[in-house]
């Protein structure tokens, strides 16, 4: 029994007998056959693992099999990167139907999202200098799933970049003012909704009324991702204002009124 064969592939057999002391008979008519994509006919061992608690724990740089069995089930992975070696690159292939997958930081911040169309392979490259925790969600797009045909899922760390020419990502993330709640602001507080690319970093948050003068500025910590920032406005005046979100090398801004 032949073992060890990759999925999905093309693969020529030939047969020769040897009868010993030296007879040995020329070989047969080559004969063709492919193993079947994804690992079909496979049983998923990391179920139950449809939430993000329930992610299964595995290694990187192995391939891994799963299944979407019903057009509900989905699969989280948890995975863990150390310094020196925290860049990513996921890839799922062999695709028996429509699946797509998402990634998440240890916070369950997503840092990006691969959506093709039909069985064509996903990619997600992320290429952070922070060490930790990692998520990934396998789904089936509109209820796609194959009860028996695995997909495979490489999750690959390493310390240098990953190359992302030609990489088509379906969502790029950039560093902005999402939105100023409430806005008109109806009591002692507002808060900025600020996402941030970077992770772990400190930025400076100024507030400027309609003639430019500068009326308030603090420091903020802010982690990768979604960041709730309060901020005090009891002692500003009624009118329309400008907050400046500064990261050092770029400036976002939000508008918002005290009534």
């Amino acid at each position: 029994m032949q073992t060890g064969l990759a999925s999905a592939t093309e693969y020529e057999w030939q047969v020769q007998s040897n009868c010993g002391g030296g007879d040995v008979s020329a070989y047969s008519a080559s004969t063709v056959f492919t193993t079947s994509g994804g690992g079909g006919g496979c049983s998923d061992v990391y179920e139950a693992n449809e939430t993000i608690g329930n992610a299964a724990v595995v290694s990187t740089n192995v391939t891994l099999h799963g299944l979407i069995s019903t057009t509900t089930d989905v699969d989280w992975y948890k995975f863990t990167t150390s310094n020196p070696n925290t860049k990513i690159n996921v890839t799922l292939t062999s695709l028996p139907a429509d699946y797509d997958m998402r990634l998440y930081n240890q916070n369950g911040k997503q840092k990006g999202v691969s959506q093709n169309g039909g069985t064509t392979d996903e990619q997600l490259i992320w290429n952070t200098s922070k060490a930790g925790n990692r998520y990934i969600k396998v789904y089936g797009w509109s209820g796609a799933h194959d009860a028996s045909d695995c997909y495979d899922l490489l999750i690959s760390v390493q310390s240098a970049n990953w190359r992302t020419d030609g990489l088509m990502l379906e969502q790029v993330w950039d560093n902005s003012v999402v939105g100023i709640y409430p806005n008109p602001a109806t009591g002692a507080n507002v808060t900025i909704d600020y996402f941030s690319v970077q992770e772990d970093m400190n930025v400076q948050v100024a507030v400027y009324d309609i003639l430019g003068n500068r009326v308030q500025s603090f420091n903020q910590a802010v982690e990768g991702g979604e960041n709730m920032i309060d901020m005090d406005v009891t002692q500003m005046n009624a009118g329309v204002y400008l907050v400046v979100i500064s990261n050092g090398k770029s400036n976002y801004t939000g508008r918002f009124i005290v009534n």
